[in-house]
């Protein structure tokens, strides 16, 4: 059996979709416990700092869906910068950390996701590539991230 060679920078790429359409700061900000975020404008809120060196006693920090700016200390990022500061990961933590807490934050298991994908590139590579001429010869399909949901607010 010839070797399977994954699409990993395909599967990658479909988790980072996932937690970018999927997730916003600002909800982001309240599944993780933050009470102090307010509305401000329409998609937008302020809210305590989430930065872990900036204590943070007035909401200095305007929260947009897609990105966040502390105008006291001058953190800011988009959603993946602020998973990493609500996930308490360390400053080297990479980007693929991040990815794995988006994933947590929507309550989709990244194992159980890999295993998946292996399981369909599997399959895909064990059909023949030749042209379909039964349903049962036609190419297994692509890996397709779930769609998760947001857990519960505590």
């Amino acid at each position: 059996m010839p070797r399977v060679r994954y699409d990993w920078k395909g599967f990658h790429a479909e988790l980072k979709r996932t937690v970018v359409e999927q997730l916003d700061c600002i909800e982001l900000l309240h599944q993780r416990g933050n009470p102090s975020a307010k509305p401000a404008k329409p998609g937008t809120c302020w809210a305590h700092c989430p930065a872990p060196d900036h204590p943070d006693n007035h909401p200095s920090c305007l929260v947009h869906t897609d990105r966040f700016y502390c105008f006291a200390c001058e953190a800011k990022g988009d959603i993946f910068e602020l998973l990493g500061l609500l996930f308490e990961l360390p400053a080297s933590a990479s980007f693929s950390d991040k990815v794995k807490a988006g994933l947590e934050a929507l309550g989709v298991d990244y194992e159980e996701e890999k295993q998946r994908f292996i399981e369909l590139e599997r399959a895909r590579h064990a059909r023949p590539s030749s042209s379909p001429s039964s349903p049962e010869d036609t190419p297994a399909p692509t890996y397709r991230a779930p769609q998760g949901t947001p857990a519960p607010r505590p």
